[in-house]
């Protein structure tokens, strides 16, 4: 693993003790798609200790020229079964998680009760009200990002630290969707 991650290493702002707290860490990407494709190849290359994903989707050809982390031999598999083989083979140190599932208000807080941080990667408004305001409450930290159309946003919260989700958009439209 010293060998795999030697050059990230080599940034003064992480070192080896930076590269072991990214070992040590527990990240949650609800969503493995448009979005939640590349930031679960990242996290994975950079060594994060234990990565778990959540989606209730399967892979459709329509798919294919976004979500990187499914191939055409993919099609109709489940989108966490697609992302866990990709990222399995990319970094066999990192323990991944599959969560096969709609998030909801009866299990969310039980999805992020094992993470330290939590990235919001989902395609509709309704959902990321539910993921932020469990965050919020369990007093975890959220990465949440959406793209519609040419724009893409990043937000990141950290309870008691900052505003909240429903704080930075009063007024939300909830028929609003997302592309990812």
């Amino acid at each position: 693993e010293r060998e795999r991650y030697q050059r990230q290493m080599l940034i003064k702002a992480l070192g080896p003790l930076g590269q072991l707290k990214l070992k040590e860490s527990r990240v949650l990407v609800i969503g493995a798609g448009g979005l939640g494709s590349p930031i679960l190849y990242y996290l994975t290359v950079a060594g994060i200790g234990m990565i778990g994903f959540c989606d209730d989707d399967v892979v459709e050809r329509h798919n294919l020229n976004r979500q990187i982390l499914h191939f055409s031999s993919d099609i109709k598999k489940r989108k966490v079964t697609s992302a866990y083989e990709k990222l399995q083979a990319l970094n066999p140190h990192v323990i991944l998680v599959q969560h096969h599932l709609r998030v909801d208000h009866h299990n969310i807080e039980a999805l992020i009760s094992d993470y330290d941080v939590v990235v919001d990667a989902v395609d509709n408004i309704t959902t990321r009200l539910l993921i932020s305001d469990a965050c919020y409450l369990r007093n975890k930290p959220l990465v949440e990002g959406a793209v519609v159309g040419m724009h893409g946003t990043i937000t990141t919260i950290i309870p008691s630290k900052g505003p909240c989700y429903r704080c930075l958009y009063p007024r939300i439209n909830l028929d609003q969707s997302f592309e990812t």
